[in-house]
């Protein structure tokens, strides 16, 4: 008789689901530009000559896949993520804090090198000095400025000093780095506003499901978690009902429709069933929201109607 695994192996079997990332046309784009940007790098480094860099801006609503599709391409390029200690540190992840000031984003740079000395008194100019000293002797290659959308909340003129530092990083340089700039639509109007800003970098819009078209990347996503998981998918999540339930419930979001997905694999492996079934969904958002069967989208008839807004449930 086989002997049931214990709740720390399922456990562990959910917790590989979260390496698992699953590819989507989007995510090819961002491939794309990110490996041709790199090749064009390496190729000056090969000749020794300077390096005219261009940047990538990539926007999309939340749980679109912005930042997994950024972090999953530089990996597949050859750079993979590094901490605080690490020698080099080819790419750095900067999350941009809500100060928008040139000040304010040079801190949140330096921050994300592990600068821990404090910066009462020191100019902008003083701060960029010790970037660009941890850009060298760390060899970094690539600098992600995930939220930017926050330049566009700063006043005129923190706005222009911002938009002429992002302009500087893809000028020609002998120290130059690759720019990606991550965040929401509203950023748009930053990049609209400055015919230099829009010509340096290229963008990559992140689109949103559609339902018409969609229902069938749903349920082959969450098969992509299910045989992960080794389980079985119930014929309950492989109708087209369901799909359009899911994509609903994930707001027509890409990344939140695999957390939906993971998480209620996860119901389902520590229930013990052998199948995914669409009691999972529903369970999963309950768990989330507490909401009663009326306002569940995997429950109301008319579950079209259920609000989700900008930011949905993130079970």
């Amino acid at each position: 008789m086989t002997e049931a695994p214990s709740n720390h192996d399922l456990y562990v079997r959910h917790h590989k689901l979260r390496g698992l990332f699953i590819e989507h046309p989007d995510a090819q784009l961002i491939f794309d530009e990110v490996d041709d940007l790199l090749a064009e790098y390496r190729v000056a480094q090969k000749f020794g000559d300077i390096f005219e860099t261009g940047g990538l801006v990539i926007l999309g609503h939340s749980g679109t896949g912005k930042t997994d599709g950024t972090t999953f391409a530089l990996s597949q390029s050859g750079l993979d993520l590094t901490v605080v200690g690490d020698n080099p540190r080819p790419v750095i992840i900067v999350k941009l804090s809500a100060d928008a000031t040139l000040k304010g984003l040079y801190l949140d740079v330096l921050r994300a090198f592990g600068w821990t000395k404090p910066s009462k008194g020191e100019s902008a100019q003083s701060l960029w000095v010790h970037i660009a000293n941890y850009i060298r002797d760390l060899k970094t290659v690539v600098i992600v400025l995930d939220e930017i959308q926050h330049v566009r909340a700063a006043g005129p003129s923190d706005r222009a000093k911002l938009q002429d530092f992002l302009k500087s990083l893809v000028q020609q340089s002998d120290n130059a780095v690759i720019p990606i700039l991550v965040g929401m639509p509203s950023f748009q109007e930053v990049l609209v506003s400055d015919t230099q800003f829009r010509r340096r970098y290229k963008q990559i819009h992140m689109r949103r499901l559609n339902p018409a078209i969609d229902q069938e990347t749903a349920i082959r996503t969450l098969a992509r978690f299910v045989t992960a998981a080794d389980l079985n998918m119930d014929k309950s999540v492989k109708s087209r009902d369901f799909a359009a339930r899911v994509l609903h419930a994930s707001n027509y979001a890409f990344g939140h429709l695999c957390v939906f997905c993971r998480t209620a694999t996860k119901k389902a492996l520590l229930s013990r069933s052998h199948e995914v079934t669409i009691e999972h969904f529903e369970a999963t958002y309950r768990s989330a929201t507490g909401c009663l069967p009326a306002v569940n989208p995997f429950v109301a008839l008319d579950f079209q109607s259920i609000p989700m807004g900008d930011d949905p449930i993130d079970p």
